[in-house]
């Protein structure tokens, strides 16, 4: 990369060392995202690598979808806090642009674990999620600790032993909540949404409590 006065920010060697896989995220992640690079989420679509970054804070999200060896760039920023717009407009831009069509959300299916090995409190600097059995199932209700007041709940449908998918409130996609590792009691010590790992901070009840999931 070079600045608007040819200055050199960026050697190709450290760019190609960036988008270098160098560890897996978890099983059902967002299309074409397998391993983190250095700083990238890395992956593959149709043969060909894609490098990517989302992020976001209270209120408003960018992503960053990146096709090396065509060239192409996708970059989006809202004001939204639902990723359904950015998942709608990417797929019909790529497909409109360059014939590319990212993989569909996992379908669910009924294998999940014990619910005792997920229900809890999980909790990182920005964010904490409750896991607790309501009713049909288990059941996710999101805060962020900016705004613990403010919670959205998602039914989790189970797409393997340790994979669920959430469907927050005005949003239009999926998002998987994967549990990961295990204490001694079988219970899983971090949850990962979006990239971003939460651990356990409290075992939780498992009392029902389902208010407002959808």
């Amino acid at each position: 990369g070079c600045s608007d006065r040819a200055d050199t920010l960026l050697s190709a060697v450290s760019r190609d060392a960036m988008q270098q896989p160098q560890v897996a995220v978890p099983r059902h992640s967002p299309p074409a995202m397998t391993h983190w690079g250095l700083g990238w989420i890395v992956g593959s679509c149709n043969g060909e690598t894609v490098v990517s970054h989302y992020g976001g804070t209270l209120g408003q999200f960018g992503y960053l979808r990146c096709f090396p060896r065509r060239g192409l760039a996708l970059a989006v920023l809202t004001n939204s806090d639902s990723m359904g717009m950015y998942e709608e407009l990417e797929a019909e831009l790529l497909s409109g642009i360059a014939g590319i069509t990212l993989p569909r959300d996992a379908s669910s299916e009924e294998s999940a674990g014990p619910a005792d090995r997920f229900v809890g409190c999980y909790q990182n600097m920005a964010q904490r999620i409750e896991v607790v059995v309501g009713d049909g199932g288990l059941v996710a209700r999101r805060s962020e600790l900016a705004q613990p007041d403010t919670v959205v709940a998602s039914r989790l449908a189970p797409i393997d032993s340790d994979c669920f998918a959430a469907r927050w409130p005005r949003s239009s996609t999926q998002q998987t909540i994967a549990f990961l590792d295990q204490d001694s009691a079988g219970r899983a010590r971090y949850l990962s949404i979006g990239f971003r790992l939460l651990r356990r901070v409290a075992n939780g009840d498992s009392r029902a409590a389902s208010q407002g999931a959808g």
